[in-house]
Order: C-alpha cells, then sequence, then structure tokens
C-alpha cells in the first residue's frame, strides 16, 4: 500500500504499472499540488483511493482522516493477502 498527502506528479500515464493500492490525498487550496494532477493520478492508478479537501473549509483534514483512511487501506491490502495465500497464489509471502 501507498500513501501520498499533496504529491507532486509527473508522466501520471505511466503510474498504470503501479499495483498497490494507493491513498491520495490533495487539498484543493494548495496551489503548489493541484488538483488537476490529483485527478490525473486516481485516473490512471489502478487501485487509487482519492479525497480532496479545501483547507479554507476544512482545515486539517488530512491530519484528522488521513491516518485512519491509511489504517482502512492496510486493513483491505492484509485482507486480499491473506486471501491469495490460502489460495496458494505464486509469489505471495508469508504474513505471520
Amino acid at each position: 500500500a501507498v500513501a501520498v498527502v499533496h504529491p507532486v506528479g509527473h508522466a501520471v500515464q505511466r503510474y498504470k504499472a503501479i499495483k498497490q493500492p494507493t491513498l491520495l490525498i490533495f487539498d484543493c487550496d494548495d496551489l503548489g499540488h493541484p488538483v488537476t494532477v490529483g485527478r490525473l493520478m486516481r485516473q490512471h492508478l489502478p487501485r487509487a483511493i482519492y479525497f480532496e479537501y479545501s483547507s479554507s473549509n476544512d482545515g486539517g483534514w488530512a491530519e484528522r482522516h488521513g491516518p485512519s483512511e491509511f489504517l482502512k487501506l492496510l486493513r483491505i491490502t492484509r485482507t486480499e493477502t491473506l486471501s491469495q495465500q490460502s489460495e496458494g497464489g505464486p509469489g505471495v509471502p508469508r504474513i505471520v
């Protein structure tokens, strides 16, 4: 699983190769990390979970909600991995 808050992205078309579940959090008011790029990331990442918020209306959203959203993502990833292990999927590491 991958989580990024206010990321800068380049060549987002290449993100289709990223198979891990990815949490993206963008602040609509942060001009240095434009949501237009975030929306492209969401479009090209096969397993994106995407949030936008406005710090001027809901400051601190990422700090309040980001950790719990990342934990949800980790739980999903763990469940999928355990399911793959029980099915004997190739190259799946054992989680103990």
